[in-house]
């Protein structure tokens, strides 16, 4: 982990190739749960992965024809196999590099695919309150965008899970829609985490709860059709 407390832009594309496999470190696991902007770059380095793919399959495409072509002329091929070579080891750069250039972390809210996203911020001056949470103090959060906020889930300190919205008065929401409320810290000191899901339908409180179940057991668990979630974790201390 670096001087900032955050990954690097190479450590996170090795958590992202581990993770596929079933091999990530745990620790960076709940570095990312806990972590918003580290949660947002290795969402951005998938996505600029997935676009450059297709580039590079070419690259290797057009490799595999030169070393076709060396087969049967043996003095013709040098040239275009080092420059296939060169534009294949370019393209894997941009990967680790663009990010990096493009955007340095700057804020701790959880954005998931698309454009939905759970902030947790301290009323009146709406600032990030870290990682860490006082017994008794009172936080914000806010759920937004496509698709809809569906749910949120607190895993209390005492380790009772239980829904913050919707309760039955609330209405559902749509997409494009804000949600909002507060919540006030409770005892005893120990680890609070929230679970907010997106998706095109609303979900039973039983099936919101058994998914936030499953996220704390496996971050990448499956999910229903277009639903996405998002997670923050916090350490309660008695101050």
């Amino acid at each position: 982990m670096s001087d900032n407390g955050h990954l690097s832009d190479l450590q996170l594309d090795q958590l992202r190739i581990a993770a596929k496999d079933g091999k990530a470190d745990p620790g960076n696991l709940r570095h990312i749960e806990s972590c918003g902007s580290c949660h947002q770059r290795i969402e951005e380095i998938e996505q600029l992965a997935e676009s450059v793919r297709p580039e590079l399959a070419g690259v290797l495409a057009r490799a595999e024809k030169q070393a076709e072509a060396h087969r049967r002329d043996p003095l013709g091929w040098r040239i275009p196999t080092m420059v296939a070579a060169g534009l294949c080891g370019l393209a894997l750069l941009v990967i680790l590099l663009v990010p990096t250039r493009s955007k340095q972390p700057s804020t701790e809210d959880i954005r998931v695919k698309g454009v939905s996203t759970m902030k947790v911020m301290l009323p009146g001056s709406g600032k990030d309150p870290g990682q860490v949470l006082a017994v008794g103090q009172r936080v914000r959060v806010r759920l937004s965008g496509t698709p809809a906020p569906r749910s949120l889930i607190l895993r209390d300190v005492d380790g009772t899970w239980r829904m913050l919205w919707p309760r039955e008065r609330d209405s559902q929401a749509r997409a494009g829609d804000t949600v909002e409320l507060d919540l006030d810290v409770g005892e005893p000191p120990g680890e609070l985490t929230l679970t907010a899901l997106f998706g095109p339908k609303q979900l039973t409180n039983d099936t919101a709860l058994r998914l936030a179940k499953a996220l704390r057991s496996n971050p990448r668990a499956s999910l229903p059709k277009g639903t996405k979630a998002a997670r923050r974790a916090f350490q309660v201390v008695a101050w």
